[in-house]
């Protein structure tokens, strides 16, 4: 998708695509992992990475451990991970309205509705 969006201008270049899931992932609701531990060994990087600048672009955190896996395994690659752009972020406060811009900080695996994990707050700088 960033490749797409980016075609023809002068950041065409920039978009590199060095990470994949090395299997499917069962759902969540169905039983699968998403534990951040058990997630970064799922990932396989591509090309020479070693002091690549880094910005992932996410569908969607709700914990943020499938993020922190992905920075996990760059960072062991020897990329250095600047921050994440996610289209959207779950949230369970009816108080806090649909449509907001958020900044929040995603520095441990933040709480989903079960209210397991740790809470994250401020703004994504993995």
């Amino acid at each position: 998708m960033p490749q797409q969006a980016l075609k023809g201008t002068e950041y065409e270049a920039s978009v590199f695509d060095g990470l994949r899931w090395t299997n499917e992932l069962r759902q969540a609701h169905e039983g699968g992992t998403r534990r951040r531990a058990n997630l970064s060994p799922l990932l396989q990087t591509k090309g020479d990475l070693k002091g690549k600048q880094v910005v992932l672009i996410d569908d969607l955190v709700t914990t943020g451990r499938s993020l922190l896996a992905c920075k996990d395994r760059l960072e062991a690659a020897s990329a250095k991970v600047l921050g994440a752009i996610p289209c959207g972020r779950t949230v369970y406060d009816a108080a806090e309205g649909p449509f907001t811009a958020r900044d929040f900080d995603l520095t441990d695996e933040s709480s989903d509705y079960r209210g397991s994990s740790h809470a994250a707050s401020g703004r994504i700088g993995i």
